[in-house]
Formats: C-alpha cells, sequence, structure tokens
C-alpha cells in the first residue's frame, strides 16, 4: 500500500511556499523493519533556496503514537550546506525506521529508553502510529505535514 500526505511550508519572506508531500511504499509492516519512502519538496518561489544544514540530517520522517515520541537527535556535524531546492519539484529518498531510536545497556531502562539488543534499538511495540516530519535548515515557521497512519505488527 501507498500512502502519501503533504503539508505547506511558509517560506520566511518569500512570495510562495514550500510543500512537502511524503509517500511511504508500505503503511503496514513487521516491527524492526524499514519503510521506504519519497519526500517531493516543492519550491514554488522562483529562487533557489539553500537549506542550511547537512545533507541526510534536514528532513527526517518518523513514527510516534502517544506513548512513543520520535527524537530526530540530529548530530550536529559541521559540513556545507550542500542540499539547493531549485524552483519547482525536487524528491528526496526517505528511510522510517521502526525501532527505537535509543536504548541503554545498564538499567535503569525506561519505556522510552528501553534494554539495547545485542544488534541495538529493539523494534518499537506493534500498534498504531503515525509519521511525523522534522526538518532543519529551512526557513523559519516552518509547518510540516500531516501524518501518515502505520501499523506495526509482530
Amino acid at each position: 500500500m501507498i500512502a502519501s500526505t503533504s503539508g505547506l511550508l511558509a517560506g520566511c519572506g518569500s512570495s510562495a511556499p514550500l510543500s512537502i508531500q511524503i509517500t511511504l511504499a508500505h503503511t503496514d509492516v513487521v516491527a524492526g523493519q524499514s519503510i521506504h519512502g519519497l519526500a517531493v519538496v516543492k519550491n514554488g518561489t522562483q529562487r533557489t533556496i539553500t537549506v542550511k544544514a547537512c545533507p541526510g540530517q534536514w528532513l527526517m520522517v518518523g513514527l510516534e503514537n502517544g506513548r512513543i515520541s520520535y527524537d530526530s537527535a540530529v548530530p550536529t556535524d559541521a559540513c556545507l550546506p550542500s542540499i539547493r531546492l531549485q524552483p519547482g519539484m525536487t524528491s528526496f529518498p526517505v528511510t522510517v525506521i521502526t525501532t527505537y531510536g535509543g536504548c541503554a545497556m545498564t538499567a535503569p531502562f525506561t519505556p522510552t529508553l528501553p534494554r539495547c539488543l545485542t544488534t541495538g534499538p529493539p523494534p518499537l511495540p506493534p500498534g498504531r502510529y503515525q509519521t511525523t516530519v522534522i526538518t532543519s535548515g529551512l526557513p523559519v515557521q516552518v509547518s510540516t505535514p500531516a501524518p501518515v497512519d502505520v501499523t506495526l505488527k509482530r
């Protein structure tokens, strides 16, 4: 099943907005498996917009629900911005992980920071989730797309 959502991003001081549409290849997956998708960014302005963030860290898509929140935990690498959004549409691949974003090797363990497996963070619990999009380096006052519903199963 392919699902998508879009949202408006108000470009600070720009005459036209940016919009993002997220499309996921699957919305019903086994917890622990990655979900591949596509982010389509539409630059409705007449100028190129430079994203002031490292490639791969400026647009992240994660899962959350009432018990689990998505924390992108972006490292603050020093790099030169290399993402330039030309007027029109630009596509970027996205991967949504269905594991916890972090884990602990020793107690105390919490519902949001569980015990690590030998392979790393454990899968998220089965259930219903929604995507959340975190952007950085875009103009201020950015709103994100409406969430896509995702079901994780055992």
